[in-house]
């Protein structure tokens, strides 16, 4: 099934002062990726472009890529304005349009759930097709302890459709940890972290794994 883009325009201010600054994760990998001397960084499904501008201003050799051509585009003026290199496209995650061994890391927050497992799967595949052996991915997915989980309406086993907001009509998918290590079997798992947030005076609670794993 094909992929739906986030509707940016749907964000509300506050939203939209979240999804500008760079993730604290992301800030933790790019001080390991410089001290490792890895210098090419992929970042898909960029958004609005927070992680490639922190990246670039980093000096890092930037390009991402997005969904939505909406997205992508205000990701360019914003490089563009910061006079900061990079080369940002419209693409879908499925079908990655980038050479093999290519990149020293690819960055991949909150964005390869976004799909059915089939399309995740792909997804995997094609971020391990462009990595350099030894390169390493940040990645996030959804935890099945997820308050949208158990309460979502569920289309497939694993698989919620989001109502509303930015998000309406994606598929989210979950994962537990041992589904984890197995759509990742292709990797060396680095770091596995069970994170949960609570947010909103405590009325909300996202819970995800984020992941360093590292192609062989």
């Amino acid at each position: 099934m094909r992929t739906k883009a986030w509707d940016w325009d749907r964000l509300s201010e506050g939203d939209r002062a979240y999804w500008d600054a760079p993730a604290g994760t992301v800030v933790e990998f790019a001080y390991r990726l410089k001290r490792e001397g890895k210098r090419k960084v992929y970042d898909l499904g960029c958004g609005l472009g927070r992680h490639l501008l922190f990246l670039a201003q980093m000096g890092f050799d930037v390009c991402g890529s997005d969904l939505s051509e909406r997205a992508v585009e205000e990701a360019r003026k914003r490089l563009a304005a910061a006079c900061l290199p990079g080369r940002i496209k419209h693409g879908d995650m499925v079908k990655i349009e980038e050479p093999d061994d290519t990149y020293d890391a690819v960055i991949a927050y909150n964005v390869v759930y976004h799909v059915y497992p089939e399309g995740m799967r792909t997804t995997i595949k094609e971020i391990h097709r462009i990595l350099k052996g030894g390169g390493l991915l940040l990645g996030t997915f959804q935890a099945k302890s997820a308050p949208s989980f158990l309460k979502g309406t569920r289309v497939a086993p694993a698989t919620v459709v989001k109502r509303g907001g930015p998000e309406d009509g994606i598929p989210h998918t979950y994962l537990n940890r041992d589904e984890i290590l197995s759509l990742l079997s292709s990797f060396t798992i680095d770091e596995l972290n069970y994170v949960e947030h609570e947010y909103e005076r405590l009325n909300h609670k996202s819970c995800h794994y984020v992941v360093i794993a590292e192609r062989p």
